[in-house]
């Protein structure tokens, strides 16, 4: 693969949504929620804003993401790094929307991010 379509599969994904493949820049995908089979891509506000639902179970989906920005807080969430706006007791929250991040997760999280005005370990 050329570094041009290595960065083109970095930057961009393409869902089946309404009988076509959508093209979804990976920058714009601030959160996805898993319900069953289905998963629900929460998207930035602005010309591709609200959100698209999948028939896709959230593992398939997670796999096509770059794990540098992209990151599993639970079983049925992920989470796009860049957004978190604070992190509460066992929580994230992207805009106005928190996420309990599960035991299982929170050492991966919270290595992701960088700590200061704290003296205790916080994972």
């Amino acid at each position: 693969m050329s570094l041009e379509a290595e960065r083109y599969r970095n930057e961009y994904i393409f869902v089946l949504y309404n009988n076509e493949f959508r093209k979804i820049a990976l920058s714009d995908i601030m959160w996805i929620e898993a319900s069953r089979s289905y998963c629900n891509i929460h998207l930035v506000e602005g010309e591709s804003g609200g959100s698209i639902l999948l028939s896709t179970p959230l593992l398939k989906v997670y796999k096509c993401l770059p794990t540098e920005h992209f990151k599993r807080i639970s079983r049925s969430v992920v989470i796009n790094l860049r957004y978190v706006n604070a992190i509460r007791g066992n929580s994230v929250v992207i805009n106005s929307s928190q996420f309990l991040i599960s035991s299982s997760y929170r050492k991966i999280i919270f290595s992701s991010f960088a700590f200061i005005g704290t003296k205790k370990k916080l994972y």
